[in-house]
């Protein structure tokens, strides 16, 4: 039996691609909802395909069909960035789960190959696997519930709770940022103001694409602070050729509240915990919330830092 040629890997990921960007195209714009089925079920059934693809007529071996689909992965995902259907930074997020994901498609590509002696009851189990993707993607869409975390940041700050709460309710511009991921486009803290005072007031949170509207909820002078989001900005500026919106930068992370809390510390500090609590909307949950996570604590960080060089000085 000949080898796989590379004619046939450049067919194979020729196809994939062409099938991954219908089926994302599918899912984020037409049914708009970043669930299981656009994130496991595409890459998956996409892996297996480029892997059949690849092996037609032959039985490589199952290293070749697992890198040949990883290949096609990452092509594929990067067609989505040249076709101006997602940015870089969303490609970058992605790449962790959707790679690996690939890597079994080509590996259930070779159990495909070596358990089934019918070429039509494989091309079947295929056509199968990509009809109920979109259905999935559908269904998905109308019984999705999205999952609530609370991220929590705390500083110590050597001041008086008074000083550090002037700070809190309103604070100056922050230098530009050095992170890479701000600069990167990833949406950044820049200055904060007040308007009004106590319960019913409203704090402007100030970011890099706009401005959070925070009516106050809680007012309890140098203690507590809380607040509702009623508005907020996108969250980031994709990085494209092209000048692009996907859906998920209306709809895949939104905060809902926010609350900073005063403590007087025994050694005369005082204790400022920032806590945010997000809806996130994209699946699998375990790892789009531990991303979010991480980049609310930066934006955490950035004022809590601000917010202790103020209130030392």
């Amino acid at each position: 039996m000949k080898p796989a040629s590379t004619q046939s890997a450049i067919v194979a990921i020729g196809i994939g691609t062409l099938l991954a960007a219908a089926l994302v195209a599918f899912g984020t714009a037409v049914v708009q909802n970043y669930g299981w089925a656009v994130f496991g079920a595409a890459p998956l059934v996409c892996g297996t395909l480029v892997g059949l693809v690849y092996a037609w007529g032959t039985k490589p071996r199952v290293a070749s069909l697992a890198g040949i689909a990883s290949i096609a992965g990452t092509v594929a995902l990067f067609t989505l960035l040249l076709l101006g259907q997602e940015g870089l930074i969303c490609i970058i997020m992605a790449l962790p789960i959707v790679l690996p994901l690939y890597v079994i498609g080509g590996i259930c590509a070779w159990s495909l190959l070596h358990l089934s002696r019918s070429d039509r009851a494989r091309n079947l189990c295929v056509l199968f696997g990509i009809g109920l993707t979109p259905l999935w993607m559908g269904l998905e869409g109308r019984i999705h519930n999205p999952t609530e975390i609370a991220v929590r940041t705390a500083v110590s700050i050597d001041a008086e709770p008074a000083i550090v709460w002037r700070e809190v309710i309103a604070f100056t511009p922050i230098p530009e940022p050095r992170e890479w991921w701000f600069r990167a486009g990833i949406a950044y803290p820049t200055h904060a103001e007040i308007r009004g005072s106590g319960v019913g007031a409203v704090r402007l949170c100030h970011f890099s694409t706009g401005a959070f509207v925070e009516p106050i909820t809680v007012w309890e002078e140098n203690e507590l602070l809380a607040f509702d989001v009623a508005e907020q900005p996108l969250p980031m500026i994709e990085i494209s050729p092209w000048d692009i919106h996907p859906p998920h930068l209306d709809s895949a992370v939104r905060s809902q509240r926010g609350m900073f809390e005063l403590e007087r510390t025994a050694d005369g500090h005082t204790r400022l915990t920032g806590t945010t609590w997000i809806t996130v909307h994209m699946m699998p949950h375990a790892y789009w919330s531990a991303v979010t996570a991480w980049i609310v604590h930066r934006i955490h960080l950035r004022v809590l830092h601000h917010i202790q060089r103020n209130a030392e000085a």
